[in-house]
């Protein structure tokens, strides 16, 4: 598995047992949804960052 694929997984892990706690404190479903969806942006994003190989030496 990607690194990049291994992050986002975690991440989903993390978002997921976020989600859980907020429904378990009593949070309106319609805040968590809205949460998840900033969460996954965040980690696609930071995902994304990761990736991006530095720009070749000038000749």
């Amino acid at each position: 598995m990607s690194s990049c694929g291994l992050y986002l997984l975690g991440f989903g892990a993390l978002i997921v047992g976020l989600g859980m706690i907020a429904y378990l404190l009593g949070v309106p479903a319609i805040w968590v949804t809205a949460g998840s969806a900033v969460l996954i942006l965040i980690g696609v994003l930071a995902g994304l960052a990761r990736l991006r190989r530095p720009d070749p030496p000038g000749t």
